[in-house]
Parts: structure tokens; sequence; C-alpha cells
């Protein structure tokens, strides 16, 4: 048997070519090549129905737009950063979108981070960032805990850094969903006032955590889910989690979840009141639900 392998692979050996000098610069001409061909998928709702799905090429957004530069010191790198890109308003509006009637816009990553964004979010507009400024055929990997990933093919940020603390800039972004309706998904806290601790916790949440966690097995498939079968105030104690939070490397060695220091007490007490509200509201036949 033995025998029989090394024959295989020596007729292998001989069969395949040599590697013809100047293959390195036709792989990087290929990947230059696909870097160009990146497309955006663009999808309307209603609210309860699909009204249409587009596929936006680089290639339109360039004909179509002069490429805009967005330089600040970055919260992702910790040092100044230069984009070009296109306002994400801009190329939806000429895709068809009515921005003034978006609620919601749902960003899909190729890791399985889905951000969610209102108009209310920000007060800085989004920006599509096709690459760096000093860096035309892309972006440089980002170190994320014990990964390296790369911001391809779109990295979706606002204008001013500040916005990161109020949302975080999703990368790796393929895809976006337009909503004119919000829906009130199953990480909904129904029956809470909309001026209580519990709403305010809601928001903050939805914002800066449902991208990566669920509750109700709604939202990102990066973090562990947070209500079911357990909520996690319900197996962690509360001054831990307010820490973990603020600093999860500091309790996990290369932890992929961010730092949240920037976040004041009354926000975390807030999240974790939202959070420990949705022990008592949990869908558990989702369990085993296909």
């Amino acid at each position: 048997m033995l025998k029989a392998v090394c024959v295989l692979l020596l007729q292998l050996l001989i069969i395949l070519p040599a590697k013809a000098a100047g293959d390195e610069g036709n792989l990087e001409t290929s990947l230059e090549t696909s870097l160009e061909n990146r497309a955006l998928e663009v999808v309307l709702n209603n609210g309860t129905e699909e009204v249409f799905k587009k596929t936006v090429p680089l290639s339109e957004m360039k004909a179509g737009f002069e490429v805009e530069e967005v330089s600040h010191q970055s919260p992702v790198y910790a040092r100044e950063m230069s984009y070009q890109g296109f306002v994400l308003q801009d190329v939806l509006e000429k895709n068809g979108i009515d921005y003034s009637q978006v609620k919601e816009i749902s960003f899909y990553c190729r890791d399985g981070y889905i951000a969610k964004w209102n108009p209310t979010v920000t007060q800085s507009e989004l920006f599509i960032a096709v690459n760096e400024t000093a860096n035309p055929d892309g972006f440089t990997d980002i170190a994320e805990g014990k990964e390296v990933v790369n911001p391809q093919p779109f990295f979706v940020m606002t204008r001013e850094a500040k916005g990161f603390e109020e949302w975080p800039w999703p990368h790796q972004v393929y895809k976006l969903e337009v909503n004119y309706q919000a829906e009130k998904a199953d990480h909904y806290p129904e029956g809470a006032l909309e001026d209580s601790q519990v709403m305010l916790g809601y928001n903050k949440f939805k914002n800066l955590c449902v991208a990566c966690h669920t509750v109700n097995l709604e939202g990102g498939e990066i973090g562990p889910e947070l209500n079911i079968p357990q909520n996690i105030t319900e197996y962690r104690e509360i001054p831990y989690l307010k820490q973990f939070i603020k600093n999860p490397s500091s309790f996990r060695a290369r932890s992929r979840m961010m730092t949240f220091d920037f976040l004041a007490d009354e926000d975390l007490d807030s999240i974790l009141a939202y959070l420990s509200y949705m022990a008592d509201h949990k869908k558990l036949d989702k369990i085993n639900a296909h």
C-alpha cells in the first residue's frame, strides 16, 4: 500500500509543471483583479417582504461617484489611517433606496458579524471604504483575538472616529439589508416602557452588542447566546459582567470581544438591566427549532 502511494506521488511530480519564473507576479495580478471585481449585495425590505435585491459592483461605484477620502486616528488600528471610498447614502440612493425612509440597515459580514444601524445611532454619516489611501489594493490586516482578518471586501465606518463608540464599524461587509420598517425581533423587550432603563439598555445592546451576540437566538454569530436556556445574569454576577464588558482581555488573553471601556457605568447598568429583564422573556421553543 505504502509503495503504491509513493509511486502515485512520483507520477504526479512528473506530470505537474514546474513553477515558471514570474508566477508570483501572475498571482499578484490575479489578486488585484479579484479586488477590482468586488461587489456589494443590496437588499431592500418594506418590513414584511423583499422589494428588490441588487448587486452593486465596485466598478459601478467608481463610475458613478468621485472617490472621497476619510482620515482619522483609527480606534481599530490605534494610529492615523486614511481611506478612500464613498458616502453610503449616495451609493444607496443611486440604487433606488429612499434614504429618508430608512429605519434600519443590517450589515452582513463574512465572519458572521451582523451590525445593525438606524438613523438615531450616529451623528456622523456612514462611509463605505474600498481601500486605504496608502494601499490602493485593499486593507491592512486586523488582529481579532487569536485570529488575523482582513476587512475585505468593504469596511463601513463613520466619518468621525468618535462614531466608533456609538456604533462599532463592521468590516468584511458583503451585503446590506435596508428596511423601511424596523421589525421587533425576538430580542425586543416586550412590555418595557419606552423611557425605562430596560429600553435604554436594549437600544445600547442593539447598537453595540447584537452584531456579535444573540438573545433568543436573534443577532450575530460570533459571540455566545445570552438568554436561552439560561440568561447570562443567572450564572454570572453583575459586578463581574461589568468588569468583563469594560475589558474582556483582562480576563481572557487575546479575547476577540472588543474593549468597551468608553461606556459609562449608567450605560453598563442599563445593558445589564435589559439582559436581566429578558430572563423572563425566553423563547425556549427556538432551541430545538430547525
